[in-house]
């Protein structure tokens, strides 16, 4: 069967292609890290700052910034995910460790479903990233105009052919490789959270069964003198194991928080601006032509979409855990012993505090769905204010 961690082996091999997974495992790829990062992150974010510098127009301000703070916003979530990596590896490898995999057919399918959903929202995600990069490279190819489709400064002439071509080559290069790398990072951040819902939905199942089926194991039950003693014991040890997983899954869910709380917090505060700016440049471009339009779009739903995730899935593992107490109340808990009883009081205690997933050191923003509304509804008005600056 295939690791949980599958879920993600696309992203992983991007970053890894592209230089960003450098875990220390030679000194050719660490070179070659370098590189891409200097030439297709430092450099090319460079002459995007230079040409907003210059830019005197509302509308190029708003095109050359919304493209200069999505960059900027990306550098912060690689230098992230870069310090992080030891700490993120150890994440994987506590992924598809024997205490995460399912264990019956019911958690199977759980795990099944969980894995399924994964796969339908982030390849929609990327159809929508990648449909949004071809648009904007070919549309000026399309309409025969010598434009770069990224506003952006060059100390050089691209009014000559052979460097406008190369130009245009190094810019679509690029555009690739930080829309691949904004992909993963997103990806691989929403599926951490994702798989931490389905532990969650694992450990509902556990809690539910207690009392009603019979115990996997009868470990520590030698001691006992009696069969009714024996099933005490038991029990008491299922429900230890059901609070030492619930322990595991807080501990995994916070080291994703603490890991990537920074570098969604940068995206969350940016975001709104960002979606606002590319709907100010939807809405004033004066293009006749379709495909200008469906590539504004496109890339809008991108952007859209990018923030959804994040949103799901912290709401997700707020709902999972917010079920943990209606489980464990599910369980045939009149079996119990009194010890065993007390100890499933002291559990319910504790899950009834949901378990939110917050973005940032400075001000905390919950991942839910009403954030997700929030910022949508902030990117509306900045919409509004930008509009009443026309003349």
């Amino acid at each position: 069967m295939e690791k949980l961690s599958h879920t993600f082996a696309f992203e992983q091999a991007n970053l890894k292609n592209m230089g960003f997974w450098d875990n220390g495992s030679s000194q050719y790829y660490k070179m070659y890290s370098w590189a891409m990062w200097i030439l297709f992150i430092y450099v090319f974010d460079f002459f995007q700052v230079m040409f907003l510098t210059n830019a005197t127009d509302v509308e190029d301000i708003s095109a050359g910034l919304s493209i200069v703070i999505s960059e900027i916003i990306l550098i912060h979530k690689l230098h992230v995910f870069r310090g992080y990596l030891p700490r993120i590896e150890k994440l994987v490898e506590v992924l598809d460790s024997d205490d995460f995999w399912p264990k019956c057919p019911e958690e199977w399918k759980v795990a099944n479903d969980s894995k399924f959903k994964m796969k339908v929202l982030f390849r929609f995600y990327h159809c929508a990233g990648y449909a949004a990069i071809i648009l904007y490279m070919f549309v000026p190819i399309i309409q025969g105009t010598a434009v770069l489709f990224t506003p952006a400064w060059y100390p050089w002439d691209i009014s000559q052919t052979k460097i406008f071509v190369a130009t245009y080559i190094y810019q679509a290069i690029g555009t690739y490789i930080l829309a691949t790398a904004v992909m993963a990072y997103d990806s691989i951040v929403c599926c951490l959270l994702l798989h931490g819902d389905l532990q969650y939905k694992r450990l509902q199942i556990m809690l539910r069964k207690l009392g009603h089926e019979p115990p996997t194991g009868l470990a520590n039950t030698e001691v006992a003198e009696t069969p009714t003693n024996r099933k005490r014991c038991i029990y008491y040890n299922e429900m230890v194991k059901c609070i030492l997983f619930h322990k595991n899954v807080n501990e995994f869910i916070g080291e994703v928080e603490n890991i990537f709380k920074d570098g969604n917090f940068t995206h969350f505060v940016a975001s709104s601006s960002v979606i606002c700016m590319t709907l100010y440049d939807l809405i004033t471009t004066t293009d006749d032509n379709v495909l200008v339009y469906i590539s504004r779009m496109v890339y809008l739903t991108g952007l859209t979409f990018e923030l959804f995730l994040f949103c799901y899935g912290g709401y997700e593992v707020t709902y999972s855990s917010s079920q943990l107490v209606y489980s464990a109340f599910s369980s045939d808990f009149l079996k119990f012993d009194k010890a065993t009883a007390q100890l499933l009081q002291i559990f319910m205690l504790r899950t009834t505090r949901e378990r939110t997933i917050k973005a940032g050191s400075i001000i905390s923003l919950s991942l839910n769905l009403n954030t997700f509304l929030q910022l949508m509804k902030s990117s509306y008005t900045f919409l509004a204010v930008l509009q009443s600056l026309q003349p």
